[in-house]
């Protein structure tokens, strides 16, 4: 990862937001029938148009945060997905 720090300032201030505004989170999480790729990054298509959606849906009033987990392509499971959560 190479975004550590700035994911580590983010988790904190949603902590924050919630404890202030007396949030009480709840979470949604919808698994997608697909893999992205090993060498699959940020910057290109289709990852940063899922990126730029999840940012998107994040604006939205009563979204606290949201992630894209995009599963380890090479595990050997049978429920290989990515999903994606919205708290």
């Amino acid at each position: 990862e190479v975004d550590m720090a700035p994911r580590g300032r983010e988790c904190a201030d949603v902590l924050v937001r919630i404890i202030r505004e007396g949030l009480r989170p709840t979470m949604a999480l919808h698994q997608i029938p697909m893999m992205w790729g090993m060498n699959q990054v940020t910057a290109h298509s289709p990852m940063k148009e899922a990126i730029e959606e999840l940012h998107r849906i994040e604006s939205l009033p009563g979204v606290v945060c949201g992630s894209i987990a995009t599963c380890f392509p090479l595990a050997d499971v049978p429920d290989l997905g990515a999903s994606v959560y919205i708290v």
